[in-house]
C-alpha cells in the first residue's frame, strides 16, 4: 500500500505500473529457483509471497478508480476467478505433468540401476547406515513460467543419480540435512546458559515492581485519604508480599521454573489490577486491611517471589563458579525495574498518575509470559569457556552505561522540558540498552567452535554421570569431613602450601585406611558442616545464619525505610515530583547490587576473606549515609539516596551467594526466601513504627500550630483524627535518620562477627591464608 501511494500520489503515475514492477520482481524469484541457486527456497518464498500479496491490494485499487464504485462488489468477485483459472492452467496442467514427469523417470532409472551399499562395521555396536537423500525435484511452478529450463533439468537428472549413489554410501553425520543442522543449532541456542541468564535479566528489569511504591504511594495516600502510619502499613505490607516467599521455595523443588514464572505473572497481574481499579474508583473502597493483605500479600507484590526464586535457582546452578557477579547483576536489575517502568511511564505520558499501576500490573505479565520457557536449570557447569571472563566484562560495561545512561536522562528530565518525541527516543534507547546482552549467547553459539569436552561429556549416559558424579560426591565429603576432625589444632598455624600438604597426606593415609578396613569412616554425624548442604530447619539451629537475618534485618529495614518513605522525604523538602527521586535511587541501588556482586568476589577469590566483610563496610557506609541526613547538611537528599540505595542493593548481591557458599545449594531456594523475610521485618519496625510515627508526630503538630494560626478564620475547618497530614521541612525524618544511623552501625558489628566465625571456611574455600 505504501508502494502504491508513492506511484500515484506523488508521481501520478497509473496503478497498474506498480503490479508491473512486482511481476518482473515475482518472476526473478522464479528464475533464481529454476538456476538452482543457494538459497533458492528462502528466495523464492519471499518474491512470490510479496508479489502475490501485493496483486489483491493493487488490483481492487485500481478497478475501482477505472470502473468506479457502482459495481465493484460484482467486478471484485469476478476477478477472484483468475485464482481458480490460473491454478488450473499452471499448477494442474503444467506443475503436475511435470513433477510426475520426473518422478516416473526418476524410478525406472532406480529399477535399472539399483544401488549397493556395503555396510562397514565402526566398532562393536556401530555401523554405517544406508541414507536415502531427497531428490532435487523441479519446481513446481517454476518450470511452467520458464519453458526454457526443462532441457537444463533433464541433462541434470543424470549428475543429481551420480551424486545419490555417493550420498548413500556416506556416514550420515557427513550429509546432515540443512533443516537438521538448523535444528540442532537452535536447540544449542535455547540450552545455552548465557541465553538462560540475560532473559533472566530482562524478566528481572520489569520484574521488581516494588521498588516504585514511593512513586505510588502518594497517588494512594491522596485518592484514599490515608495518613503516613496507614501508608507505612500499607510499605509493610507490600514487603511482606514481596518476600514471603516460603510457597515458591517449596514449589521450586517440585515443579519446573516456567510453572513458578507463570503463577507470578498471574499474581502481579491480578494483584496490581485490582488495585489499580480500586485507586481510579472503578471499585469500591475497602477497608484497608482488605487491600493489604490480599490483594498486595497473597497476590500483587507476592509474585515477585516467584520471579526471583526462578531466576536466582537457574543461574546459580548454571553458573556455579561465578556466584557473586550472577546474583548481584540479576538483583540489579530488579533493583533498576523502577528506573526502567518509570521512562516508560514518562513516555506514554498519561496525565493521570494512577496509570503507572495498570503499567506494572500489564507489562512485566507480558514479558515474563513470553520469556517463561527459556528460563531453566540447563547443566551450565558443562558449558564453561575461556571467553566468560570477557563475556561478563562486557555484561559489567553494559550495566555501567546503562546506569550512566538512566542518570542522564533522568538529569535531562529534571533540568529541562523535553517533548513527546525526544522522550520516545530515549526509552528506545533504553529498550535497545537493555536488549544488547543477548549479543553474548549468539556470538557463542553461532560464530564459535563448540568446546572439544563438550562433545565427549555428551557420550556419557546420563545414568553413567549421575552415579558417578553422586558416589564421588559422597565419598569426597565423608572423607573431607573426616580429615576436618582428625587434623591437630597446630595444622592451621602452618603456611598454606604447607598447611595443604599435611592435610593432602593426612586424607591420603584415611583413604588407604579405610580400604584396608583398619578404619570406619564416620556416617552419623550430627548434621552437615559449613560449606555443606544444609536444610532450613538445620540452618535454623546455626548461630552463623542467625546472626547474618539478624544484621540482614537492621540493615534491610533501614534502608527500606528510606525506599518507601522517599515521596514523603521529597515532599517535605519541597520537591513537587518524587518520581525523579525514586528514579534515581534506584539506579544506585542497580549499581550497588552489580558492585557488590563484583567486589565481593574480588575479597573471597583475590585475597579468601570472608564475603559477608562487604557487607559489614557496606552498612557502614549506609550508616554515614543516615548520619548526614541527621544533619542537615547540604544536598542530604543525593547523598541519602546514593549512599544507601548503593549499600542497601549490595545487600542482596552479597548475601545470596554468601548463603550458598556456606550452607549449600540444595535448599537454596528455601534459604533465599527465608532470609527475604528481613525486609518485612525491618520495614515494620523502622518504617512503620519509628518513622511513620515520627512522620505523623511533626504532622499533627504543624497541622495544630496551623490550626491555631487560622482559628480566627470563620473557614477553619476541625483537625480529624484520621485526617490525611503532611509534614514539611528536615524535622520530619532527621531524627529517624539519626535512629537508623545507629542501627546499622549495630548491623555492621554483627556482621564483623559472621566474618571471624567463617574466616577459616573461606580460608579453605579459597586456598589462601588470612593474615
Amino acid at each position: 500500500m505504501f508502494l502504491l501511494l508513492i506511484f500515484t500520489r506523488d508521481f501520478a503515475y497509473p496503478r497498474p505500473l506498480a503490479k508491473a514492477v512486482l511481476q518482473v520482481i515475482m518472476a526473478f524469484g522464479f528464475f533464481y529457483y529454476a538456476m538452482g541457486w543457494p538459497g533458492q527456497i528462502y528466495v523464492v518464498t519471499v518474491l512470490i509471497g510479496l508479489g502475490y500479496g501485493s496483486h489483491w491490494a493493487m488490483l481492487l485499487a485500481a478497478v475501482s478508480e477505472l470502473f468506479g464504485l457502482k459495481s465493484f462488489g460484482a467486478l471484485y468477485n469476478f476477478l477472484t476467478l483468475s485464482n481458480p483459472a490460473g491454478s488450473l492452467i499452471f499448477l494442474e496442467a503444467r506443475a503436475s505433468g511435470l513433477y510426475d514427469y520426473y518422478a516416473e523417470k526418476q524410478a525406472s532409472f532406480m529399477l535399472k540401476n539399483p544401488i549397493s551399499v556395503t555396510t562397514k562395521t565402526l566398532g562393536e555396536d556401530k555401523s554405517l547406515s544406508l541414507v536415502w537423500a531427497p531428490f532435487a525435484i523441479p519446481s513446481l511452478v517454476v518450470v511452467a513460467y520458464v519453458p526454457n529450463c526443462k532441457e537444463a533439468q533433464i541433462l541434470s537428472f543424470e549428475f543429481q543419480i551420480e551424486a545419490l549413489q555417493a550420498y548413500a554410501c556416506t556416514p550420515r553425520a557427513e550429509h546432515k540435512s540443512p533443516n537438521t543442522s538448523l535444528n540442532h543449532v537452535l536447540k544449542g541456542f535455547l540450552d545455552n546458559r548465557w541465553l538462560v541468564f540475560v532473559c533472566s535479566m530482562w524478566i528481572q528489569s520489569c520484574g521488581g515492581a516494588g521498588y516504585l511504591f514511593g512513586s505510588i504511594s502518594p497517588v494512594i495516600k491522596s485518592k484514599m485519604g490515608y495518613n503516613q502510619k496507614q501508608v507505612a502499613i500499607l510499605a509493610v505490607a507490600k514487603d511482606l508480599g514481596a518476600c514471603l516467599g516460603f510457597v515458591a521455595g517449596s514449589l521450586s523443588e517440585i515443579f519446573p521454573t516456567w510453572v513458578l514464572l507463570l503463577l507470578g505473572a498471574l499474581q502481579n497481574f491480578v494483584g496490581y489490577g485490582l488495585l489499580w481499579l480500586i485507586v481510579t474508583q472503578r471499585l469500591p473502597n475497602l477497608p484497608l486491611w482488605v487491600v493489604t493483605m490480599h490483594m498486595y500479600i497473597y497476590v500483587g507484590t507476592n509474585g515477585e517471589t516467584f520471579f526471583n526464586t526462578a531466576v536466582l535457582l537457574s543461574c546459580v546452578r548454571n553458573f556455579p563458579k561465578n556466584r557473586g557477579p550472577v546474583v548481584g547483576i540479576l538483583k540489579g536489575f530488579a533493583g533498576l525495574s523502577g528506573a526502567i517502568l518509570t521512562q516508560v511511564y514518562y513516555m506514554i505520558k498519561v496525565p493521570d498518575k494512577a496509570a503507572l499501576i495498570f503499567m506494572v500490573a500489564v507489562g512485566p505479565t507480558v514479558v515474563v509470559i513470553a520469556l517463561m520457557y527459556i528460563v531453566r536449570p540447563i547443566e551450565g557447569h558443562k558449558q564453561v569457556r575461556e571467553s566468560d571472563g570477557s563475556s561478563f566484562l562486557f555484561t559489567y560495561c553494559i550495566c555501567l552505561v546503562l546506569a550512566a545512561y538512566l542518570l542522564g536522562v533522568l538529569i535531562l528530565e529534571d533540568f529541562m522540558s523535553l517533548n513527546e518525541t525526544l522522550l520516545t527516543l530515549l526509552v528506545i534507547g533504553l529498550i535497545v540498552l537493555i536488549l544488547t546482552p543477548i549479543i553474548i549467547p549468539v556470538v557463542l553459539v553461532f560464530f564459535s567452535k563448540p568446546k572439544h569436552s563438550e562433545v565427549e561429556e555428551s557420550l556419557l549416559s546420563e545414568s553413567e554421570k549421575q552415579e558417578a558424579g553422586t558416589s564421588e560426591q559422597e565419598i569426597n565429603e565423608a572423607i573431607l569431613s573426616e580429615v576436618e576432625d582428625e587434623k591437630l589444632p597446630e595444622v592451621d598455624m602452618l603456611p598454606a602450601s604447607e598447611r595443604r600438604k599435611r592435610m593432602n597426606e593426612l586424607q591420603d593415609k584415611l583413604i588407604q585406611a579405610a580400604a584396608d578396613g583398619a578404619v570406619r569412616v564416620k556416617s552419623g554425624r550430627k548434621g552437615p558442616h559449613r560449606g555443606e548442604n544444609f536444610t532450613l530447619a538445620q540452618v535454623l539451629m546455626k548461630a552463623d545464619f542467625l546472626l547474618i537475618v539478624t544484621s540482614m534485618i537492621l540493615a534491610a529495614g533501614s534502608g527500606l525505610t528510606i525506599f518507601n518513605n522517599l515521596g514523603q522525604i521529597t515532599q517535605s523538602l519541597g520537591y513537587n515530583d518524587s518520581s525523579i527521586y525514586v528514579a534515581m535511587i534506584s539506579i544506585w541501588n542497580f549499581l550497588g547490587r552489580v558492585g557488590g556482586g563484583y567486589l565481593s568476589e574480588i575479597i573471597t577469590r583475590d585475597f579468601a576473606y570472608p564475603r559477608p566483610l562487604a557487607m559489614s563496610i557496606a552498612q557502614v557506609i549506609m550508616s554515614f549515609g543516615f548520619f548526614y541526613y541527621a544533619m542537615g547538611w547540604p544536598g542530604k537528599i543525593y547523598v541519602v539516596s546514593l549512599l544507601v540505595g548503593l549499600c542497601y542493593g549490595s545487600h542482596w548481591a552479597i548475601l545470596p551467594a554468601s548463603v550458598s557458599e556456606l550452607f549449600g545449594l540444595k535448599s537454596f531456594g528455601a534459604l533465599y526466601n527465608f532470609i527475604t523475610l528481613a525486609n518485612p521485618a525491618g520495614s515494620l519496625i523502622f518504617s512503620e513504627l519509628i518513622a511513620g510515627t515520627i512522620y505523623d508526630y511533626y504532622a499533627k503538630k504543624q497541622a495544630g500550630l496551623r490550626h491555631y494560626q487560622h482559628s480566627i478564620s470563620m473557614l477553619a475547618e476541625p483537625l480529624h483524627q484520621n485526617q490525611s497530614l503532611t509534614c514539611l521541612g528536615s524535622i520530619c525524618y532527621s531524627l529517624t535518620c539519626g535512629i537508623l544511623s545507629g542501627v546499622c552501625i549495630i548491623a555492621s558489628v554483627l556482621s564483623l562477627i559472621v566474618v571471624y566465625r567463617t574466616r577459616r571456611v573461606y580460608s579453605q574455600l579459597y586456598g589462601k591464608s588470612l593474615s
